[in-house]
């Protein structure tokens, strides 16, 4: 059996972490709902005082740029 690293994200929803990639300095992590595989967002890593925070992507520019570069990435998984 594999272990699964799950995340709950604020929605109170459970997550795990599909990729990650890093774009100007920034990572971030394509997660899929463990019980809806339709269901899935894009986090950006933040850290502060050491610590690491998910956050969401505000910017619509910026979302869709990172969805870009993550289909990018995975268009074999789509052919």
């Amino acid at each position: 059996m594999v272990d699964i690293d799950t995340i709950v994200l604020e929605n109170g929803v459970e997550y795990t972490e599909i990729d990650d990639l890093i774009h100007n300095d920034t990572r971030y992590i394509l997660l899929s709902n463990i019980k809806n595989v339709k269901d899935s967002c894009i986090r950006k890593i933040e850290i502060e005082d050491g610590e690491e925070y998910l956050s969401k992507l505000e910017d619509d520019n910026e979302y869709e740029r990172v969805l870009d570069l993550f289909l990018q990435k995975n268009k074999a998984l789509f052919n």
